[in-house]
């Protein structure tokens, strides 16, 4: 009787996965459609915030917000931040005003010995990561690399970059 009831339990979380996974699976490619249909939109209209304007600390080589609006609405944020030894491009795409993907990439700038400084022309992409939301639920975080300035990823940056895409909305609501 024992056993039967393992059996049972074992089925039954397998199927639960395994429909949860499918579920998942159907929300990143809705999200997959979404991203792609911003990128290859037409005349958008763009609004830029330098600097102190959007951060909270200003950072050694400065950073540029930029807003991609469509019909008055926001549909795509870029942010660029610039650290003495690396940057990192975090793109925030928005379906209506829900944000749905989040992809961050840190690049590491070629250190001169000779001249005991960085080279910015020349950079190697050292870390992505991808973030799916659905509503305030985190369907799916690809998470690879690192960089000296950021660190190696965790599951919790997607929480820290769903609040701070709300926070850069805000600014261009104004």
């Amino acid at each position: 009787m024992r056993c039967c009831f393992t059996i049972l339990f074992i089925c039954a979380t397998w199927f639960a996965g395994r429909s949860c996974a499918q579920e998942d699976t159907a929300a990143v490619e809705a999200i997959h459609r979404i991203v792609k249909e911003i990128n290859g939109l037409d005349k958008l209209q763009p609004k830029v915030l330098e600097n102190e304007a959007f951060l909270d600390e200003m950072t050694d080589r400065g950073g540029v917000l930029t807003a991609w609006l469509r019909k008055g609405r926001v549909v795509l944020l870029m942010e660029w931040v610039g650290l003495s030894s690396c940057e990192q491009v975090t793109a925030y795409y928005f379906s209506g005003s829900e944000l749905v993907f989040v992809e961050v990439k840190g690049a590491e700038s070629a250190y001169i010995d000779s001249t005991g400084s960085f080279d910015h022309r020349v950079q190697h992409t050292t870390m992505e990561n991808r973030f799916y939301y659905q509503g305030d639920t985190v369907v799916k975080s690809e998470l690879t690399g690192s960089t000296g300035c950021a660190g190696t990823p965790v599951q919790e940056w997607a929480a820290e970059y769903r609040t701070r895409a709300y926070k850069y909305l805000k600014l261009f609501d104004r």
